[in-house]
């Protein structure tokens, strides 16, 4: 009698044990996706409505906008002499099973959207237009094509 009591007490805090186990490892690995997209997850400079609409246009210049917004991922000479400074932001989210192991690989998703806004200005400096677009897609994860760096160039 006493040999199944010991019997069913060890067969439950084993059970209990491998439960345990089974569900930090899946934390670790949920932890460990978590970071790792999250670490590649947004790149680039977010730039608001709010932050645009504080440029004047005919008054705020290239140096103003550098200034507030830092510098751009890609800055351009137009043909007239006048310069396009662009700042660009991307944001990858991830459904829910991305983060199941196992799971993840079957029908793990991952839409990146990207925006940019554009500051063109005249061979003054004088700023004549801004432009914000967005674009985004979805691709299953592990086949996502890789995607430029955004950290703006050294001056």
């Amino acid at each position: 009698m006493k040999r199944a009591i010991f019997k069913g007490i060890t067969a439950t805090v084993l059970a209990v044990y491998c439960l345990l186990l089974t569900g930090c490892l899946t934390s670790a690995i949920v932890a460990g996706t978590t970071s790792a997209l999250n670490s590649s997850g947004d790149a680039g400079t977010v730039v608001d409505q709010a932050q645009i609409g504080q440029f004047q246009t005919g008054v705020a210049t290239v140096a103003d906008v550098k200034a507030k917004l830092g510098e751009p991922q890609q800055s351009a000479q137009k043909p007239d002499g006048g310069t396009t400074l662009t700042y660009l932001h991307r944001e990858r989210t991830s459904n829910t099973t991305s983060y199941v192991p196992v799971a993840r690989w079957a029908g793990g998703q991952v839409t990146i959207k990207t925006t940019s806004v554009a500051f063109d200005f005249d061979p003054a400096g004088k700023l004549l237009a801004s432009k914000k677009s967005e674009s985004s897609f979805d691709c299953q994860l592990g086949k996502c094509p890789d995607l430029p760096d955004l950290t703006p160039p050294k001056s």
